[in-house]
């Protein structure tokens, strides 16, 4: 089997093995879901910040324990200039680079 081959049936597996969790989803209640998106915003800031040196700047004067998951107006917009310009510094992987 080639590289790609095994990607794809790795990659296949991993989906699969999720579906329960994911069609358990579809049952919840809104309390529920509101519940999930703001700890998964939070998870994705708190992330953000830690492994960005970029985000880490550009978020440093927010307070992000007072950022609402339903106003995403209160974070600045990120452009595609922003990320052709500052990649490397935006990148939570420091293997990756342009």
């Amino acid at each position: 089997m080639n590289r790609l081959a095994e990607l794809r049936a790795a990659h296949t597996a991993m989906a699969q093995a999720r579906l329960p969790e994911h069609f358990e989803r579809l049952s919840w209640d809104a309390q529920t879901l509101a519940a999930h998106r703001e700890r998964a915003y939070r998870t994705l800031i708190k992330l953000a910040t830690e492994r960005s040196l970029w985000h880490r700047q550009r978020l440093s004067s927010l307070g992000l324990d007072a950022l609402d998951p339903d106003d995403l107006t209160a974070l600045p917009n990120m452009t595609k200039l922003d990320v052709m310009g500052s990649f490397d510094t935006i990148v939570t992987d420091p293997r990756l680079t342009l």
